[in-house]
C-alpha cells in the first residue's frame, strides 16, 4: 500500500511539473508519397519559406513573435547541417521571404538546388499558420504552428514527397518556452522520421539522430 502511496505522489508531483513548467512538440498530421526515388538520397537541399503569419489579430502575431518566431530562419540555416549531417545526409540551406517568392524566385531555387555533378532534390520548409491561446487565470500560453514540408526534384516542379505537421509550445505558470536549438532538432526529426517512415530517406538506426538538449541551468 506504501509504495502504491509513493507512487501516486510521484506520478502527481510530475503531473504538476508539467503543469507548471509547459512543453513543446511536433507532431505528423499528414504525409503522402507522389514519386517514390529508386534509392533514397544521400544529398537534400532544404528551403525555408519565411512567413508573417496571417492570424485573427495583432496581439497573436505579437505573441507568436515574443516567443522567437522570426529567430526561425536563421536557428534552421544552423540546425539543418548538423540534425541532416547526423543523420547522414548532407545539405545547403537557403532561406527567401515567402511574399517575395514568384517566378523569378523559384528559377533562383532551380539553380540553387543544383550542383555540379549531381542533382539533389529539394525540401521546401514553410510555417503557413499559427494560433495563441491563452489562460489569463494561470497564465497560460499554447502555440501552434501548422507546418508544410514539400520535396521537390531538383527541377522544382516535380514534387516526391509532402508532409504537414503542427508544432505545439505550451507555457505553463513558471515556464518558458521559445524557439531555440532543443525545438528545432526535434522539429527536423520529426520531419525527417516521416520521410523515413515512408520510404524516401533511409536513417542509420532506422530513427531519427539529433543533439542531446544541454542541461537547462538553475
Amino acid at each position: 500500500m506504501l509504495d502504491k502511496a509513493i507512487l501516486r505522489l510521484i506520478a502527481a508531483a510530475a503531473c504538476c511539473i508539467v503543469f507548471l513548467s509547459g512543453c513543446v512538440g511536433t507532431s505528423t498530421l499528414y504525409s503522402n508519397v507522389f514519386v517514390k526515388p529508386s534509392q533514397p538520397p544521400t544529398e537534400i537541399r532544404v528551403l525555408y519559406l519565411e512567413n508573417q503569419l496571417v492570424t485573427s489579430s495583432s496581439d497573436t502575431d505579437l505573441a507568436i513573435a515574443a516567443l522567437g518566431y522570426n529567430d526561425l530562419p536563421e536557428l534552421l540555416k544552423e540546425r539543418v547541417p548538423i540534425v541532416f549531417g547526423m543523420n547522414k545526409i548532407s545539405t545547403a540551406y537557403a532561406t527567401i521571404p515567402r511574399s517575395n517568392y514568384g517566378q523569378k524566385e523559384a528559377i533562383e531555387a532551380v539553380k540553387w538546388a543544383r550542383k555540379a555533378g549531381s542533382n539533389p532534390p529539394l525540401l521546401i520548409i514553410q510555417v503557413v499558420e499559427g494560433t495563441v491561446q491563452t489562460s489569463n487565470q494561470y497564465s497560460n500560453i499554447t502555440v501552434r504552428l501548422k507546418m508544410h514540408a514539400n520535396l521537390f526534384e531538383s527541377n522544382a516542379t516535380t514534387r516526391i514527397w509532402t508532409g504537414q505537421f503542427q508544432n505545439t509550445l505550451s507555457k505553463a505558470l513558471l515556464g518558458r518556452i521559445g524557439f531555440d536549438n532543443e525545438f528545432v532538432d526535434k522539429l527536423l526529426g520529426v520531419v525527417l522520421e516521416q520521410m523515413a517512415s515512408d520510404g524516401i530517406i533511409a536513417l542509420p538506426g532506422g530513427k531519427p539522430l539529433i543533439p542531446e538538449p544541454k542541461a537547462s541551468k538553475v
